[in-house]
């Protein structure tokens, strides 16, 4: 009996512990958020099997909390959120299974599912607006028996019509082997999403990695303990990551821990690139470098181009370079930018604009110094002390700094553009300038000859030219100005009506003016006069402005197919004749020929003249007051290019008040000759010549018949 009862409990011991301990149970029950849950299985698990929350948002938790017991939650029943006009619903790591329909009939466009759900059944979206589908993990297993209702659903419908397919996002060490197919899926489109991975090698901690939906855009991560120069795409951290292009594939990115705005580029020239626009600055030059340096238009840094738009301060000073090339898209060249070298030349380009004070200072330039138009602002001694012999400043300066050009011992002599308002003190300090030539007016800031610091230095015998109209209103004087001794240089200007243009010759005082030789077959000399009368003699140096005229051998010949005459008597009907204006015009006229303006029936000359050099005239004239009530005419005549006489005539009638009662204009017929010379010294004009009074007759009966024909 005894032995039975042991044998028994060791029977149940055994059973005992082969069942192991009990899993915790529970009713179904309903969440605090809304979600209903079926009894536990057997195992532990729960299952959510609707919804009756007010929330339009829905969280399923990885386990639910139920009489201080923790159940895991890892399936979804079918219909379970059907229809809860859900705009998003988030599922948890630990989800398993999701049965049919269980998410349909809901407003939400996109889910993620979790890389721990194994089984999915029939059309989960059913009647939903789904179209985006993102997978963290595997493939799940799909119950597609039923063709009706796919598992993933026919995506956003109208009628039923698809109007927006599903599409299937995964990663892509889940393809192939992963269950997951390029392009399509179990009759899903489908897309890889890339993986942005973060390594932050030697600087311990880590940083999460981010999932991008195709075409979405990297974060650059925030650092608090450290900070990150930038983030590179290769591990030798030579190509930096651009965040405003979206990645295609997966990509690690490294963390450059220097500061990514500055780089040394092949040549040993260090790059500044902290502004941010695409542009580099020239900061440094390492000095192991070559003495010959080269600064290029572009520059390259981790698969970034940059536009080398300025040279920094210091940038290349005390470095013994010999030569420099100096890029095309350069436009500022810093303070001592080339300081302390062995330059013998410079090249500045015309991209310059601004020259920093000390930019060359202390260097041995053997050739001339050409500072192109672009420059606006030298800098303060920004050549001073490099054995300068000659420098060229052009049209466009504005600006001079102080001792800019000071102690160039063989510089003598220079001149100033125009355009150069401010000159600061002592720009040629040490240097004998002895002639400083202005091209324009006075500028509006200078120091005289009498300051401490004179503006043009203080050599002996420094003589300032200026040009005749640039005297008093231009600011300058004579016989000194601001201190300084100045002297008017003559300008020669040449006349060379229809031919080549020649450059005017500014002469300093006493020289001679060079003789432009035209190399034209026709050339026949240069004259002081329009009219050729006095030869212009090279030999002796003009004094004053003077303009010389080139005559040719074969005059130039202007014609004019369309000669015009225009005649206005400034009068309408009714109007007083007495007083009235008449203005006249022509153009298309031989030059030198002469122009009438007569008034008939008694001869008045008006106006007369000869054309000028254009072909062309205007003149004006009064009516004179007598003229007595009847019929009148006024008649231009001048002498068309082909030597054919035209004419423009008025017609008037005059009451016996001295009024208008009738005005018309009329192309006069062309007459061949015209020998009359009418008087003009009144209304009642004094007896004309036998033959002029023949053909003055012979015109009024013209008139008459002309009259009668026409009426």
């Amino acid at each position: 009996m005894l032995a039975a009862s042991v044998v028994g409990l060791l029977v149940a011991s055994s059973i005992a512990l082969i069942a192991g301990p009990a899993q915790a149970t529970t009713a179904g029950f309903t969440a605090a958020n809304g979600i209903v849950y079926g009894p536990s299985a057997g195992d532990g698990t729960i299952t959510a099997i609707g919804y009756t929350g007010s929330d339009t948002t829905v969280v399923i938790p990885a386990t639910v909390l139920k009489d201080s017991t923790s159940f895991p939650v890892t399936a979804i029943d079918e219909y379970a959120f059907y229809g809860k006009n859900l705009s998003s619903i988030t599922l948890s790591e630990g989800l398993v299974s999701i049965s049919s329909h269980a998410l349909g009939g809901n407003l939400m466009t996109a889910i993620t599912i979790p890389a721990s759900v194994k089984n999915i059944g029939q059309d989960i979206f059913y009647e939903g607006a789904v179209v985006s589908v993102t997978f963290a993990g595997l493939a799940p297993t799909l119950d597609d028996s039923n063709a009706t209702y796919p598992p993933l659903g026919w995506g956003s419908r109208y009628d039923g019509v698809v109007v927006t397919p599903v599409t299937v996002h995964y990663l892509s060490q889940f393809a192939v082997d992963g269950g997951f197919t390029s392009g399509a899926w179990t009759d899903y489109l489908t897309v890889i999403d890339p993986i942005v991975s973060f390594d932050l090698t030697e600087h311990g901690g880590s940083i999460d990695s981010q999932r991008l939906i195709a075409g979405e855009l990297a974060v650059p991560p925030t650092l608090t303990d450290t900070e990150v120069g930038c983030w590179t795409s290769d591990a030798e951290r030579m190509t930096k990551f651009d965040f405003s292009v979206a990645p295609t594939t997966d990509v690690t990115l490294y963390a450059k821990w220097a500061s990514c705005t500055a780089f040394t580029a092949a040549n040993g020239i260090t790059y500044d690139t902290s502004a941010g626009d695409g542009t580099a600055t020239a900061v440094s030059l390492t000095d192991a470098a070559s003495r010959i340096v080269e600064i290029p238009d572009t520059v390259e840094d981790m698969s970034t181009t940059y536009t080398v738009t300025a040279i920094g301060n210091s940038a290349f000073a005390y470095k013994s370079i010999t030569e420099i090339t100096i890029g095309n898209n350069v436009t500022t060249l810093g303070s001592s930018a080339f300081k302390s070298n062995l330059l013998t030349s410079i090249s500045i380009p015309a991209s310059v604009k601004t020259i920093g004070g000390s930019a060359f200072h202390t260097n041995s330039f053997l050739s001339p110094l050409d500072i192109p138009g672009s420059v606006e602002s030298i800098g303060a001694a920004a050549f001073a002390n490099d054995g300068l012999t000659s420098v060229t400043l052009h049209e466009g300066l504005q600006f001079i700094g102080g001792y800019a050009f000071a102690n160039n011992a063989r510089l003598t002599a220079i001149s100033i553009p125009a355009s150069v308002k401010t000159i600061e003190a002592n720009i040629f300090y040490g240097a004998p300038v002895v002639s400083v030539a202005f091209a324009g007016a006075a500028p509006t800031t200078v120091l005289g000859a009498d300051d401490l610091e004179p503006s043009l230095g203080t050599a002996e015998g420094l003589k300032v030219h200026y040009l005749s109209k640039f005297g008093v209103d231009g600011g300058f004087t004579t016989p000194t100005w601001m201190g300084y001794t100045t002297v008017i240089d003559p300008i020669v200007s040449f006349d060379v009506t229809g031919h080549d243009p020649i450059a005017e010759q500014r002469l300093v005082a006493g020289e001679l003016a060079v003789d432009p030789e035209p190399t034209d077959a026709d050339f026949d000399g240069w004259y002081t006069t329009a009219d050729f009368t006095t030869a212009f003699d090279f030999s002796v140096a003009p004094t004053d402005d003077v303009t010389v005229y080139a005559k040719w051998a074969t005059a130039d010949v202007v014609t004019s197919t369309s000669p015009t005459l225009t005649l206005d008597l400034g009068l309408a009907v009714g109007d007083v004749v007495a007083g009235a204006p008449v203005t006249v015009s022509g153009a298309g006229l031989a030059v030198g020929s002469d122009y009438t303006v007569i008034l008939r029936s008694t001869p008045v000359l008006l106006a007369g003249g000869t054309i000028d050099s254009t072909g062309a005239f205007t003149a004006s004239a009064i009516l004179p007051t007598g003229v007595t009530a009847g019929q009148h005419t006024v008649t231009l005549t001048g002498t068309a290019t082909d030597g054919s006489v035209i004419s423009r005539v008025a017609y008037l009638t005059v009451s016996a008040t001295g009024t208008v009662t009738y005005l018309s204009y009329t192309a006069a017929d062309a007459a061949t000759t015209v020998t009359a010379a009418l008087a003009a010294t009144g209304f009642t004009a004094a007896p004309l010549g036998f033959a002029a009074l023949l053909l003055l007759l012979a015109g009024a009966t013209l008139v008459a018949a002309r009259r009668r024909s026409v009426a």
